[in-house]
Formats: C-alpha cells, sequence, structure tokens
C-alpha cells in the first residue's frame, strides 16, 4: 500500500474489521507511506481493530510522506491505546517519518505504554520530524530502561531540530540500564545542536552495554562534533569486549 494516495480513514475502518477476525494472526505488517488522506481517525480504526489481536508477536506499522501533517498527536494516543492491550508483542516497528505535527506529546503518551510490554525484544521508532525536545528523547529513555528483555533497539530522531546534548544525555541514560542489548541503532544526523559534550555523556552511556555487540550511530550533519566528540566515542567502545560491529557515519 506504499504510495497509494486513494487509501482513506474509510479504507483502514475497512481492514480494521476484517484483521479483527483473524484471532490466530501473530504477524501484521502495514506500509501507508504516501497515503496523505490517511488522519487520525484512520489510526484509531486501524487500532480498534488490531487490539483484539491477542496472538500477535509481531507488529510493523508505517506513516508518513515529505508533506505529512495528517497525523498528529491524537493519532499517536489512539494508537497508544490500542498496543497496551497486545501484551504477546516481541518485536515493534513504528515509524512516522516526516510527520511533523508529531510533538513530545504524542511521543510520550507511546512511550508510557511501551512500559507493559515485559517480553519485547525489539524495537525500532522513526520519530525524524521537527516538533519533538529533549523531553521526549527523555521519555523514551525512561520508558525503554524497564524493558529488562530487550535485545534490538532502533531509534531514529534524524532531523528533530529541537534536540540539544540534554535530550541525548537523557536517552542514554534510560538505554545503558538496558543489560540484555545486544544491538543498538542511533540516529541524530541534521542535529545541529549536538555537540561534543551530548557526545561524552552518550559514550558514557554505552560504555555501559556490557553484552552489545552491533552499533550503528549516524552523527551526520551534526557540524558541532569534533575531533574530541569522536575520542570520546573511541574510548568508549574499547571498553565493549563483545562488541562485533561498529558503524559510524558524520558524513552529511
Amino acid at each position: 500500500m506504499n504510495s497509494c494516495e486513494r487509501i482513506t480513514d474509510e479504507s483502514l475502518k475497512t481492514l480494521s474489521e476484517n484483521l479483527q477476525r483473524l484471532k490466530l494472526l501473530k504477524s501484521v505488517r502495514l506500509n501507508f507511506y504516501g497515503s496523505e488522506r490517511i488522519t487520525y481517525q484512520g489510526l484509531k480504526s486501524l487500532g480498534q481493530g488490531l487490539q483484539k489481536l491477542n496472538s500477535l508477536q509481531y507488529i510493523s506499522l508505517t506513516f508518513g510522506s515529505d508533506s505529512r501533517e495528517e497525523i498528529t498527536d491524537e493519532g499517536l494516543m489512539s494508537l497508544k491505546q490500542s498496543l497496551e492491550r497486545l501484551s504477546s508483542l516481541q518485536s515493534i516497528h513504528l515509524d512516522f517519518i516526516w510527520c511533523s505535527n508529531i510533538t513530545d506529546r504524542g511521543v510520550n503518551a507511546l512511550a508510557k505504554s511501551l512500559q507493559v510490554f515485559s517480553s519485547l525484544q525489539s524495537i525500532d521508532l522513526n520519530f525524524s520530524a521537527h516538533g519533538i525536545t529533549d523531553e521526549g528523547l527523555k521519555n523514551v529513555g525512561q520508558s525503554l530502561q524497564k524493558l529488562s528483555s530487550l535485545r534490538s533497539a532502533c531509534l531514529n530522531f534524524r532531523c528533530c531540530g529541537q534536540v540539544t546534548d540534554e535530550g541525548v544525555k537523557d536517552l542514554g541514560q534510560g538505554l545503558h540500564k538496558l543489560s540484555s542489548l545486544r544491538n543498538l541503532t542511533l540516529n541524530f544526523a541534521n542535529i545541529e545542536d549536538l555537540t561534543d559534550e551530548g557526545i561524552k555523556n552518550l559514550s558514557e552511556s554505552l560504555q555501559k552495554l556490557s553484552e552489545l555487540q552491533f552499533l550503528n550511530l549516524d552523527l551526520g550533519s551534526c557540524w558541532k562534533i569534533t575531533e574530541r566528540g569522536l575520542e570520546n566515542i573511541g574510548q568508549s567502545l574499547q571498553k565493549l569486549s563483545h562488541l562485533h560491529s561498529i558503524r559510524i557515519n558524520f558524513q552529511g
């Protein structure tokens, strides 16, 4: 359904009504990227169907486009209420790339819902947007630290222009408590106020992930990061004895 411009809220309502009949469904992957006629009401209808899939273990939902303004905090809050009922979930992928009307309010509500997934092993959240601040990153970090079974995390805050060193620090403080984490991807590309100080604090958190095997860090176009920041990363990573693969991007 990628780039299907005729997909509307009514389409999601019909889809939801059919999905909820599949009681044994374990995996759902839906991509509505480019479907610009989907709004809060569509997310609400979809969530009402998904919440009845008690056997669901994997969910992947993609919304967004280059001009996505219809998806708002209200949509996330509605989706959050549905996700909380899917206690069997082991993997969550939510992509709201370029949904510029999503702010800390929506992110905070969604983050709090994550705390109910005690058996969650993988999470992938994409909030590449301009409405998220340090508060949003702090709340995500506080929620993630309670997911003791988490083995893989991918967090994308690319182009969140209001994020600073403080938000990255708070996110890191949540991540460093994930003792089972094996794979970590963090995208802070195009965050202009991220400096060596933020990287230092993040590095101090990363070095506590003793089981980490794969690290992917995107710092593209973070122009305030210098050699000092790179040195801090290097010094921290050498303490991770299980690390197999490192990928760090500084290119814009």
